[in-house]
Formats: structure tokens, C-alpha cells, sequence
């Protein structure tokens, strides 16, 4: 799947397609891509896209209450993206080989909300019907750059696709954990997946101190490891990425409970790999137990060169490469 995102004088443009193709096709087919406009205000009005998710029929974009400010920044001395609270949040739900914005499902709140990251999606096994979507949302105004006021809550939503209706169930301990930059095991991206794992904010909230585990079957956090009271000496931490302690067959989709158990490994029996930016502008690579998920890292790396706070990565085993 592909999006290409344009701001335009008629909104939030996105140009939707889709490679079909066998993975080891040197040639993928392209799918005919088709263009559709965000469903909120019109310009200037112009909303913020940064992520989208996939399940394995759908691709759900998200209409934030986050929008640009226009004209970009004021000229290079004021904010890039600004706060909407008249902007309620939508779902978009398009099947995956969609030919125009009229086969588009759209599904609205009735409030604003603000969701950057997407801890993952799936079709529900019991009810094909629903798609079942993970993330940390705020309900509130905040400045995305420097963190103050963000208060991310790990949330579940339902979509029912035939009534096109929304059901919203908030994790247990989310009302007293911010949290962002959610991840999960990469081989379950668009399946059921039990555990994601995230960043956590400081009790200030300026600042992120710590990474947190969390059942998306139960809906609760299952444990977290905060790097200390004193946040100014811990730096910034950065997106937790997931590494299986051994590499599953590439056409295997680990799914505790339902898969064969003499072939598959327990979801979370990995790494958890995190960067943090120390207040000495170096950065460190943090391996932690996914399993256990102990406060004690297995080993910390110091890095060559600075990496910059926020950006998104991915595992690839020496031999992929």
C-alpha cells in the first residue's frame, strides 16, 4: 500500500494505491491509485496525516484535530502544526483495492482527539465485520514538538463496518501513563497482536523517561521501566522497536493461542531495542528482555554519531539485507 499526502487548496489531498505481487516479484503490478480529500473543514484548514494502519483487507487513514498552521509556520518564526478543538476526529476505512473515494468508509466522533502513532489494527477473528484499532490519543491541546501537556492514552476503538458506529474502551492505568511511539512484534503488523510497546512521559510531562509494555487483548499495562526520578540526567528516549530472539519462517504469523505451538515462540520472547539522547548530545542503544521487561538493560551501546529525537526505524537481520 502507498499514500501520498499533499496539502492543496482543497485540503488534505491523499493519493491511495496499492503493489500486488508476490514478494519475490521484481516486478510488482500497480494498482490503479486514486485521490481523496480528508473529510473536515475546508482550507485553510489543512489537517496533520503522519500515520495510517492496515489490516488484512482495509487500510484506515485517520483525520486528526491536528492541522498545519497556515501559512506554514508563519514564515519560518511560529508553530508548524496547531491544535483544532472545532475539528472533530475521524476513521477512514478504505478496502484494499478500492478504485475511488466513494468506496471509503468513514466513521466520525462526535469530539476532537489527536492520534499521531497507530499501535496496530486488525479484523476482528470473531467478527469479520469489525476492525479492531490500537493507539495512544489526547484529547486535549498540546504543543507536538516539545511535549508539554501530551497526555497519550493507550486506547482500543472498534469500528463496525455494516452501521458504521465506534466503540471506545480506554486502557486500564492510561488515565495516569502518557505514552507515544507504539510498536509491536513487525511480522503481526495488520494481525492480532497481544503486546505493543511504547515510550512513557515523565511526571511533568516534558520529557520521556521510560518505556511501558501493554496487553492490547486485555487492555491493560502489563509493565513498565522508568529510567529514574531525575529526568534531566536520562535524556530523551527514543521509538521501541521489537527483535525476535529467533527469525520465524517469513510466511509464519505468531499468534499465541491459535498457532501450532511446537513451531511458534511466545509473542513477546524478543528484544526490546530503544536509542536515548543523553543530555551530553550522545546517543545510546538500550537492549531490554521483551519478556520480562526488567528495568535492567541486557547491554547499552554507545553510538558513533548522534541520532535525532523521533525518528522511526525497523530490524532487518543480516542476511534480509
Amino acid at each position: 500500500m502507498t499514500a501520498g499526502y499533499m496539502p492543496s487548496p482543497l485540503g488534505g489531498l491523499i493519493q491511495y494505491g496499492v503493489f500486488t505481487g508476490d514478494d519475490s516479484d521484481a516486478k510488482k503490478t500497480p494498482h490503479k491509485p486514486f485521490q481523496f480529500r480528508m473529510p473536515g473543514p475546508l482550507p485553510p484548514a489543512i489537517p496533520f496525516m503522519h500515520d495510517m494502519a492496515i489490516t488484512e483487507h482495509y487500510t484506515i487513514f485517520v483525520d486528526s484535530s491536528m492541522e498545519f498552521a497556515m501559512p506554514f509556520g508563519e514564515g519560518g518564526t511560529g508553530p508548524i502544526l496547531k491544535y483544532n478543538s472545532a475539528r472533530n476526529f475521524s476513521f477512514g476505512v478504505v478496502p484494499r483495492f478500492a478504485t475511488s473515494e466513494k468506496d471509503i468508509m468513514w466513521f466520525h466522533l462526535d469530539h476532537p482527539m489527536v492520534c499521531n502513532h497507530i499501535a496496530n489494527a486488525w479484523e476482528d477473528p470473531n467478527d469479520p465485520d469489525t476492525i479492531i484499532f490500537h493507539a495512544p490519543v489526547t484529547y486535549e491541546a498540546i504543543d507536538i514538538f516539545e511535549h508539554v501537556g501530551y497526555w497519550g492514552k493507550m486506547t482500543e476503538f472498534r469500528l463496525h463496518l455494516p452501521t458504521r458506529t465506534i466503540t471506545k474502551h480506554q486502557f486500564d492505568d492510561a488515565s495516569s501513563i502518557s505514552t507515544e511511539f507504539p510498536r509491536v512484534r513487525d511480522t503481526l503488523i495488520g494481525y492480532p497482536s497481544r503486546y505493543a510497546y511504547t515510550v512513557r512521559h515523565g511526571a511533568q510531562r516534558t520529557n520521556i523517561s521510560g518505556l511501558a509494555k501493554w496487553d492490547l487483548y486485555d487492555r491493560k499495562l502489563v509493565a513498565e521501566i522508568d529510567f529514574g526520578p531525575n529526568e534531566s540526567t536520562v535524556g530523551l528516549v527514543g521509538e521501541p522497536q521489537f527483535v525476535p530472539r529467533r527469525t520465524p519462517r517469513a510466511d509464519h504469523h505468531v499468534d499465541v493461542g491459535k498457532a501450532e505451538k511446537d513451531e511458534a515462540e511466545d509473542e513477546d520472547d524478543g528484544y526490546v531495542l530503544t536509542t536515548t539522547m543523553r543530555p551530553d548530545h550522545s546517543t545510546w542503544l538500550c537492549i531490554y528482555d521483551a519478556k520480562t521487561f526488567s528495568s535492567e538493560p541486557l547491554a547499552c551501546v554507545r553510538a558513533r554519531e548522534r541520532f535525532p529525537f523521533g525518528l522511526h526505524g525497523a530490524w532487518r537481520n543480516l542476511e534480509d539485507l
